[in-house]
């Protein structure tokens, strides 16, 4: 009976045990399960989340594209209309505002190229900086008068607001900067109705240890934003709505860029805006500064350079006549000697033919057929010829990605111009290098 009662007793407890092991086991099943079903949930609403936001951005690409072809066939049919009105007109003046406007529209198309490389280059992180010492003041009257013609026209009061600068020459990328005022300058004088005001302003906040910092803003009496579209204007390849874009064109990219080139400087741009009313742009750097900058005027550096050409011998490498002809055409008045090749390879052996530092300079393209640009240099380079490390080349190219300007210095060249080439870009690398 003993017996028995102790294997019941042994059965009573393995049995809870068991069981208790099982409720166990079923807990932690159920929640696992659960935190299995939490964590499924959660993947499934962020992959949602994820094509909510490719779809998002492929629309937006897909409208980018459209508003693209819009922009760049706007200035198109300006060129080509312009040219056409040229050529069949005997009318001086009318040929020569032909021109001008011909000009306005190459520069308008450039820079929206310029705009999609910049967007370019800032999502793969390669947008560089050069840095250079300049007068801020001299650029703020620069950029004004880009916009003043076009504030005349729709009676548009345009002031420059200085305060403060007691340190007018600075050291930071003047493109950039420039490229950050000539947009929001650009934006203020579109979306300002006839009869409106803009003023561009720039107070010297401090200065400390060799730097200074100075806050930028512009501010129009415009047609204001919405708060509801203002959160849109930084992002890529979006505009505020869709009636903006019809009304007053552009690319979108602007603004969105201009955020990026102002973060690498240090500072963000901020927003004040009311609809109906207008808005106000401002950011702030701080950059080494010191009280004056002595620069030159573009005429009066291009005066120095042409003196400075005459009898200097310069091969002029390109595949394509009419590139040639261009670089001849602005150079004709320096009285520099020009010999002109199509290829790598003509360059090379004209190099070779010629006495050691018979040319002085070489303009090279880099995309040429038979030998391009880069073997080109790295021939000459490793021909032993005496003047072979010391002659100056200078890469004149339509490629403009950072790997290419890499290329280029890798392969032997000097310097590296962007085409389409303007006479002072190329005057102040010539001037550098010879």
């Amino acid at each position: 009976m003993q017996i028995y009662l102790g294997w019941v007793i042994a059965l009573s407890c393995a049995v809870g045990i068991i069981a208790t092991t099982a409720a166990y086991l079923l807990l932690v099943s159920r929640r696992r399960i659960t935190r299995l079903k939490s964590e499924l949930q959660k993947r499934t609403d962020e992959l949602k989340v994820q094509v909510g936001k490719a779809k998002e951005a492929t629309k937006a690409k897909s409208d980018f594209l459209s508003q693209m072809s819009h922009e760049i066939r706007t200035p198109l049919n300006a060129i080509m209309g312009m040219v056409q009105i040229a050529r069949n007109t005997t009318n001086d003046h009318r040929v020569e505002d032909c021109m001008r406007k011909t000009e306005l529209s190459i520069k308008h198309l450039l820079g929206i190229v310029n705009d999609i490389l910049d967007l370019s280059k800032i999502e793969s992180g390669k947008l560089t900086f050069e840095e250079n010492l300049f007068s801020l003041t001299n650029e703020l009257n620069f950029i004004a008068s880009m916009f003043k013609s076009k504030a005349e026209e729709k009676n548009i009061s345009l002031q420059i607001d200085v305060k403060n600068i007691s340190h007018d020459g600075i050291t930071t990328d003047k493109i950039r900067l420039n490229q950050v005022l000539i947009n929001l300058m650009s934006n203020a004088v579109k979306f300002t109705d006839n009869n409106g005001s803009i003023v561009l302003s720039v107070d010297e906040l401090f200065h400390m240890n060799g730097e200074s910092a100075y806050r930028f803003s512009v501010k129009d009496d415009g047609i204001g934003i919405k708060p509801d579209q203002a959160k849109k204007l930084f992002t890529p390849f979006t505009q505020a709505n869709v009636g903006v874009f019809r009304l007053y064109g552009g690319t979108g990219l602007g603004l969105a860029i201009s955020q990026n080139i102002v973060q690498m400087m240090g500072g963000d741009i901020e927003l004040e805006t009311e609809y109906g009313k207008g808005s106000i742009f401002m950011f702030t750097i701080r950059v080494p500064a010191v009280e004056h900058a002595e620069e030159k005027t573009e005429e009066e550096q291009q005066h120095t350079l042409r003196d400075s050409l005459r009898g200097k011998r310069i091969m002029v490498v390109d595949d394509i006549d009419i590139n040639r002809e261009v670089v001849e055409l602005l150079l004709e008045s320096s009285g520099a000697l020009i010999d002109s090749v199509t290829n790598g390879k003509e360059a090379f052996d004209a190099y070779l033919r010629a006495e050691p530092y018979w040319y002085d300079l070489i303009l090279m393209d880099m995309q040429m057929p038979i030998m391009d640009g880069c073997a080109a240099t790295e021939e000459i380079r490793n021909s032993g010829k005496k003047d072979a490390k010391d002659i100056k080349i200078i890469a004149m190219t339509a490629n403009v990605l950072r790997e290419d300007a890499e290329r280029a210095y890798q392969s032997g060249m000097n310097a590296y111009l962007t085409k389409p080439i303007e006479l002072s870009a190329l005057y102040a690398e010539m001037e550098e290098w010879l």
